[in-house]
């Protein structure tokens, strides 16, 4: 059987462990997943795997990876009857809310305050594997919270989104999460907080934290800033990306996020009564019913990023910084960085005394995946994707958009327009190089992201559909956002002028 997915230049072919995979669809693509990330997310998908036990499901998530980038198959099936199955996934994502604010995120706090409490410099080397190897197992549980979390609230969101362009089908894709609009969330109200400290500081506060004196720092604000960032992340990472972004928030003015927070819930109010307006008796019922538990879910999308993609994996990172550090200072590594060629596994057998050379396998994955890199990854492998609402709404499209020469199209995930320079960047530290008025343009975004949405004029990404976290909190700062292009990292340069059509979808050079 041959792979059906389109060859590219300096591809090697697809080899298939079972035949029939080629005929399956795989999604996934971007930038290539370097080894230590790949083990991880092999271990986190256990969790994903329980969750589809318990919900009357058999398969689940099969992963492979070409060419360093990832692939999903999702592999699902109802083991109800498809009336009883729809009526189980409705109840769990009415039950969704409750649980996670009274058994789940109670559990994941409890889990993060006795990890941050363990000295990892203190442990002995297998006393840190064996930590590590606990904490991972523990992190099962996490991860199984993430599938329930990852879909239900979303899927609760998409139920409303479905029935109102069913209902309204001349309506923008874009116009039904204005019902939705103006609810806080984690990540909103850390940025608050954020916004808060910017309006502490002073131009004496703003010269200190650029030369560090912290010592010199009033203590009203040392302490408010030191609660931020203890809150929000790991001291050390934390604090230097704080500092930068408390000095850009106070330059750039950038408004109260209460206050646009307050004006967006006051026009989804407006919004909903004229909607309320235009139903019959019956179809009002419906449209109630679905919009209550859209608006239960919709703020736990951002909610389990936070604590679980965030928080939960710095808890990870926290234990293999600590093996870097260890590897540099015995000589098993030249750079802490060089970490990330390595899989957990290796890890933990290093802790427990492997003593085979680890610096021929950094160097051939290294030399491995800068090869990957000058590789476009396709946006799918196998069987050409068929339309699939659920997927491309959280993803985004699995190819590029057609578009006319000199554009690039994607998913018009947050409306309005923008004009202004572009600021690309690949990574978080690249990207606090934002100024106001520049639009982001990025491969995607997560929520330690967030502080950047309130600086930038218009956002665009590589991936992400009208569901990605992207979307979601673009239009919570009604900010101008085109998600999901496959390309736009590679296709613009920081400093060109472009506009971005956030309704339809379109990038263009300016």
């Amino acid at each position: 059987m041959m792979d059906e997915t389109p060859p590219r230049a300096g591809a090697e072919a697809v080899a298939w462990d079972r035949p029939e995979d080629a005929h399956q669809t795989w999604y996934g693509g971007g930038a290539p997943v370097l080894p230590l990330q790949q083990s991880l997310s092999l271990y986190y998908y256990q969790g994903w795997a329980k969750a589809f036990r318990a919900v009357n499901a058999i398969g689940g998530l099969r992963v492979r990876y070409w060419q360093g980038a990832e692939y999903r198959l999702w592999e699902y099936q109802d083991t109800l009857p498809p009336e009883e199955a729809d009526a189980a996934r409705r109840a769990l994502e009415q039950a969704i809310p409750t649980r996670w604010a009274q058994e789940w995120l109670p559990a994941i706090r409890a889990d993060l305050e006795q990890w941050r409490a363990v000295d990892l410099a203190a442990l002995a080397d297998d006393a840190l594997a064996g930590h590590l190897h606990t904490l991972l197992t523990r992190q099962m549980a996490h991860w199984e919270i993430h599938a329930y979390m990852g879909s239900a609230p979303l899927a609760a969101v998409q139920r409303l989104v479905d029935w109102y362009l069913a209902r309204f089908p001349d309506a923008p894709e874009s116009e039904p999460y204005i019902l939705l609009q103006g609810q806080s969330n984690t990540s909103i109200e850390n940025n608050s907080r954020l916004w808060q400290l910017s309006r502490m500081a002073t131009p004496e506060i703003v010269a200190h934290l650029r030369a560090e004196s912290w010592s010199r720092l009033p203590e009203t604000f040392r302490q408010a800033f030191a609660a931020y960032v203890a809150e929000t992340g790991e001291q050390a990472e934390q604090r230097q990306r704080a500092v930068r972004l408390v000095v850009a928030y106070a330059e750039g003015a950038a408004p109260d996020p209460a206050i646009e927070l307050a004006q967006l819930a006051q026009a989804r109010e407006a919004f909903t009564a004229s909607v309320r307006a235009r139903l019959s008796p019956d179809e009002l019922a419906t449209f109630d019913d679905l919009l209550a538990c859209a608006r239960a879910n919709h703020p736990l999308t951002e909610d389990h990023n936070f604590w679980l993609d965030q928080q939960s994996n710095r808890a990870t990172r926290r234990v293999i910084d600590e093996f870097a550090r260890r590897l540099v200072e015995r000589g098993s590594l030249d750079a802490t960085d060089e970490v990330e060629y390595l899989t957990v596994y290796e890890l933990i057998q290093w802790g427990f005394g492997l003593a085979d050379p680890l610096r021929p396998r950094v160097a051939a994955r290294r030399a491995e995946d800068e090869g990957y890199r000058r590789l476009a990854a396709p946006g799918y492998l196998g069987k050409p994707p068929q339309p699939t609402p659920w997927v491309d709404r959280f993803s985004g499209p699995p190819t590029p958009l057609d578009a006319p020469p000199g554009e690039l199209r994607g998913v018009g995930a947050s409306a309005g327009r923008a004009r202004g320079a572009a600021r690309v960047a690949t990574t978080l530290d690249e990207a606090l190089a934002l100024r106001p008025g520049e639009i982001l343009v990025c491969p995607i975004t997560d929520p330690t992201w967030t502080p950047l949405f309130a600086l930038a004029a218009g956002l665009v990404t590589d991936q992400g559909g009208s569901l990605s976290h992207a979307a979601v909190v673009a239009r919570e700062y009604r900010l101008p956002a085109v998600i999901g292009t496959h390309t736009a990292t590679r296709q613009i340069a920081t400093g060109q002028i472009i506009e971005i059509d956030g309704l339809r979808g379109i990038v263009r050079p300016s």
